[in-house]
């Protein structure tokens, strides 16, 4: 029997796990080959070879212009991009309801809201305190235009929508527009927030924006379940390529609410210079300026056609979020004659603090008192504390200048081996 026989002998689950094996060989061979551990997927997919490779045979099989003219080439570009446009809309079980905007990446599908939202005086802005800053920025149209801009509070330590804070914002009185905009996964910290409080804020009479950036990669978002009035996505998010394309989806009935605050090419019918006059162009193309990315946005159905194609259950990454890890923790007691230790990082002060990390070490010394700039010294500990170091996050994985992460490692491995393990 070989050692990989008898491993599988002894792990049978392992073999589970063959379909993900045979994926990354025939679609990401580039991460065996670079040596490559990749983590990010916040901040990216990764996308297949064979992504690639159909987005290059299409774009060589023919011409492909402008779609704001009228040539054969032109046509047939539209066709392609309302093809598209379709596969999405049908990807979150949108049709009929819903149109798909195409835009530059999720950013600016929530800049369309925030622009073009009637905004007022009397009217009202609610933010989950864990927004990304680009639905935070929004504040700025509804301040600007008269409108009360207010964050709802979040639990502590496990940093989940506070529900009754939630409900007793949301059932304050109010004449004017208002919306209410929260993460259905938080970029911040991996909560998921529950899609339920779609339903509970308009029965509350909010129009509700739901930022599904960071939500999309691993879960599948059923429109006709939920029904949010705006959802932004980037799509480079999920299947990692093409870049440079997102999408505001938004319901007809919703968009006909939105009040765009100027024109560009290809959003109007016709617009004049003396008569000072413009007409907005209808539905989906009154929203996307300028000329589209049209030869990218074919290779988003191709991404699509991909992840359907693999038909993973990508539900797991829910296990990392705060409430499972939980429920993990208290399903699963220590072992006995396991030892369990943990190292404490806090960062020292703002002085030494990385700067990308002070909005969020500001944010949790508030809440949670002392931290690493991402993570609660409390939820850090586990087991015996053999250490508290005065680190960051980021100069705990070597990203800091002033301490020295590899050194302490083999220090800390050192004291490890002279205690017997």
């Amino acid at each position: 029997m070989s050692a990989y026989s008898g491993f599988l002998k002894a792990h049978p689950d392992y073999e589970g796990t063959a379909a993900i094996d045979a994926l990354r060989g025939s679609e990401y061979p580039r991460l065996d080959a670079d040596g490559h551990v990749y983590l990010d997927y916040t901040g990216a997919g990764l996308f297949a070879e064979s992504q690639v490779r159909d987005h290059a045979q299409l774009l060589t099989s023919g011409i492909f212009g402008n779609p704001h003219s009228a040539s054969p080439a032109s046509s047939r570009t539209t066709a392609l991009v309302e093809q598209a446009r379709r596969a999405v809309l049908d990807w979150f079980n949108a049709q009929g309801d819903y149109t798909a905007i195409f835009t530059q990446n999720a950013t600016a599908a929530i800049k369309l809201v925030g622009e073009s939202y009637p905004f007022a005086a009397g009217g009202r802005l609610l933010l989950t305190a864990d927004n990304h800053n680009s639905v935070n920025g929004i504040r700025e149209f509804a301040r600007a235009r008269g409108a009360e801009v207010t964050y709802a509070p979040l639990t502590m330590p496990e940093l989940r929508a506070d529900r009754k804070a939630l409900a007793d914002l949301l059932g304050e009185p109010r004449a004017g527009q208002r919306v209410f905009a929260y993460p259905a996964q938080s970029n911040f910290s991996g909560v998921q927030h529950p899609l339920d409080l779609v339903h509970e804020a308009q029965a509350a009479g909010w129009d509700v924006l739901l930022d599904a950036a960071a939500f999309v990669p691993s879960n599948r978002l059923d429109l006709q379940a939920v029904r949010p009035d705006f959802v932004s996505v980037s799509f480079y998010k999920m299947f990692g390529y093409p870049t440079g394309v997102g999408c505001l989806l938004v319901r007809k009935t919703s968009l006909a609410r939105l009040e765009r605050p100027w024109f560009a090419g290809g959003t109007v019918n016709f617009a004049t210079v003396q008569g000072r006059r413009y007409l907005l162009s209808p539905g989906e193309a009154g929203f996307e300026d300028g000329t589209l990315n049209y030869l990218a946005i074919p290779a988003v159905e191709i991404g699509l056609r991909h992840l359907a194609a693999v038909g993973l259950d990508l539900t797991a990454f829910q296990d990392l979020t705060t409430a499972r890890m939980s429920e993990f923790n208290a399903a699963v007691p220590d072992r006995r004659g396991v030892a369990y230790a943990s190292v404490v990082g806090v960062a020292p002060g703002l002085r030494e603090l990385n700067p990308l990390l002070v909005p969020t070490w500001l944010w949790l010394s508030e809440r949670a008192g002392e931290s690493d700039g991402v993570v609660p010294a409390s939820s850090q500990r586990w087991g015996e504390v053999v250490r508290t170091i005065a680190a960051d996050h980021w100069a705990q994985i070597g990203w800091s200048k002033a301490f020295d992460a590899v050194e302490f490692y083999v220090e800390l491995l050192r004291e490890l081996r002279g205690r017997g393990f």
